[in-house]
């Protein structure tokens, strides 16, 4: 497994070893993250980033258990929990680490809310399930959470539909739910997305604040470089369900190595640019279940060789702490 060389020697809070998960909904076994391995410490950010397609909410769904069985599961690998393995645990044991030691934020709170139900009644009850509070006390605790998160007059928004708020205050909900049974690791599936650029920032600075105060990890699923940069230590780019790059933040952004990497450093925009015009990644992100032989990503690189077409590339060692899937890197 290559990981990033650890601050100290203690035990990682959570280490995924080799995890592959297939879904078999179709004809042919569709593999959705293949092989990833990832170590998140105690009080760390780690970021994962890629395009739509990537493997990314999938890598978070398999962590929390939540890949419907009728559909697909985790086929090989491990994850452990402060050195428990989760993988194989019946429902019982998964459903009180799910939302008690490990919660997540879903992409859009307007579908992961309930919408008959008021905000108060959902953060209320996820707090009486896991923390065994009687109704008066929950309503308490759900009072403080909404504080917590900076929602203004919390007593007449705990009574609040969905609808009634706006898509910041139902983003700082759903962050009050995950945060309400002090997790030690939060998974935030992209955020920030559909939300204004201040509203971004209050959120992104809200959950760094929350972070410290309660001493938890978080595992932060995006695709903005600019969030990765004000957020997280390390970093893990995916590609087709594949890691492509894996290093500590500030070296990614000093040092990208992998052409799909610099592809998307390539695509952001530039303030002391001469020309307003982008430079995209040519092409799409190919159909998990028409991978092409090879590496993935050949038909959009610039520095495709012939052995890119016919050997899947190792993940190599560039640097100590910087590791790369390419034959760049490697002599084939």
């Amino acid at each position: 497994m290559h990981t990033l060389e650890k601050t100290d020697m203690t035990e990682p809070l959570l280490c995924i070893e080799n995890m592959t998960t297939r879904f078999f909904a179709g004809k042919a076994p569709v593999t959705a993250v293949d092989n990833l391995s990832l170590e998140l410490g105690r009080e760390e950010t780690l970021a994962i980033v890629g395009e739509s397609g990537s493997g990314k909410s999938v890598t978070a769904l398999s962590i929390m258990g939540l890949i419907p069985k009728s559909q697909g599961r985790v086929t090989r690998g491990s994850i452990r929990l402060k050195g428990q393995e989760l993988i194989g645990l019946d429902k019982k044991a998964m459903t009180r680490i799910r939302g008690n030691r490990i919660s997540m934020i879903f992409q859009e709170p307007m579908t992961s809310l309930n919408p008959v139900l008021t905000a108060g009644f959902q953060l209320m009850e996820v707090i009486q399930k896991h923390r065994h509070m009687d109704r008066q006390k929950a309503r308490k605790e759900a009072l403080h959470m909404l504080s917590l998160v900076g929602i203004p007059e919390p007593d007449s928004r705990l009574d609040a539909y969905p609808h009634q708020m706006s898509g910041g205050m139902r983003q700082r909900v759903m962050i009050a739910m995950a945060l309400s049974c002090h997790p030690e690791i939060m998974i935030a599936d992209e955020p920030t997305t559909a939300l204004d650029v201040t509203i971004q920032a209050q959120i992104l600075h809200l959950i760094n604040q929350l972070k410290s105060r309660i001493g938890m990890s978080v595992i932060l699923i995006t695709h903005d470089l600019g969030v990765v940069a004000q957020t997280a230590q390390k970093v893990l780019v995916m590609y087709a369900g594949r890691v492509v790059e894996q290093a500590w933040v500030q070296d990614l952004f000093d040092h990208p190595v992998h052409p799909y990497t610099l592809g998307l450093f390539a695509s952001l925009p530039k303030i002391k640019a001469k020309t307003r015009r982008l430079t995209p990644i040519r092409g799409m992100v190919p159909s998990l279940d028409k991978l092409p032989q090879g590496c993935a990503f050949q038909d959009r690189c610039d520095k495709v060789m012939d052995v890119c077409r016919k050997k899947q590339p190792p993940f190599v060692a560039v640097t100590p702490d910087h590791f790369s899937r390419c034959w760049c890197h490697e002599s084939p």
